[in-house]
């Protein structure tokens, strides 16, 4: 489908939304045309297709061409206008959200830094995706869905800035959310973006343990929550918090908590 250029298709947030998103477009401009100074209520990315442009944002002037983006912060003035002989065209998003700051650090952007650090085009195509879904009526669940492959193409581009911080967060939130299934290390690094090597060096550094230890301890952690508080038996807690064998299952509660996960039981559910 086409994106009907110039419209601002404004989304449906549904309450309670991590992400939330509020509209988005693609905008041919014309020469000159310009928008500010001006504040916004909620995070506003921009990214350039084509064209050239200046966006002004907190007393610096940038010159922006294709590839680049720009992130409008909430309540900060901001000023951009297109170029008067070759005029930008591009796409835009509004979010909010609990995760969208989170996000958008992760991706090098901060209220300090609102360009995008390195020149990624495949995201402004990416953005240009999610305005043609919105056109086409797609639900807000297939958006978001758009929406976080966006920006996981940024996120992952080298020269991020704060990169470990994010890397990690969205690492560990992937693990909590996931722990109860056949998770990998390889999987975790795969939805970040990094390689094996360099997620160990995340983990080791903000976490002061292993990626492998960190979905070890979330599993046994919530096992132990499930032993105190329910009455399944060992091997569906293990099954439960994504242990395949009871014999493992054991052996690794054993380890941590110097007792068996029956044992443990027993204890704690006496002190209630």
């Amino acid at each position: 489908m086409r994106v009907i250029d110039g419209i601002d298709f404004l989304l449906d947030r549904p309450a309670g939304s991590v992400l939330a998103l509020y509209h988005c477009g693609q905008q041919t401009c014309a020469p000159g045309h310009a928008f500010g100074p001006a504040i916004r209520a909620h995070f506003l990315v921009h990214a350039v297709l084509k064209g050239r442009g200046q966006f002004t944002c907190q007393g610096h002037t940038y010159a922006l061409g294709p590839g680049d983006a720009f992130l409008i912060w909430p309540g900060v003035s901001t000023y951009y206008a297109a170029d008067g002989q070759d005029p930008w065209t591009y796409c835009w998003v509004g979010l909010d959200g609990e995760d969208a700051e989170e996000m958008l650090r992760a991706c090098g952007f901060s209220r300090e830094q609102p360009i995008l650090p390195q020149p990624c085009p495949a995201f402004g195509e990416a953005l240009r995706e999610l305005a043609q879904a919105a056109g086409a009526g797609k639900g807000h669940y297939a958006l978001l869905g758009l929406a976080y492959s966006a920006f996981g193409l940024i996120a992952r581009e080298p020269g991020a800035q704060g990169e470990g911080p994010g890397y990690l967060a969205r690492a560990m939130a992937y693990i909590r959310h996931n722990y109860p299934y056949e998770i990998t290390v390889a999987d975790v690094a795969r939805q970040v973006g990094l390689s094996r090597s360099y997620l160990y060096k995340v983990f080791m550094a903000g976490r002061g343990v292993s990626p492998a230890g960190y979905i070890a301890d979330t599993r046994l952690e919530a096992a132990a929550g499930l032993l105190e508080q329910t009455d399944l038996s060992v091997t569906e807690v293990c099954y439960s918090v994504g242990y395949n064998l009871p014999s493992a299952f054991t052996k690794a509660f054993r380890k941590k908590y110097g007792v068996a996960p029956l044992g443990y039981r027993r204890a704690n559910q006496q002190r209630r």
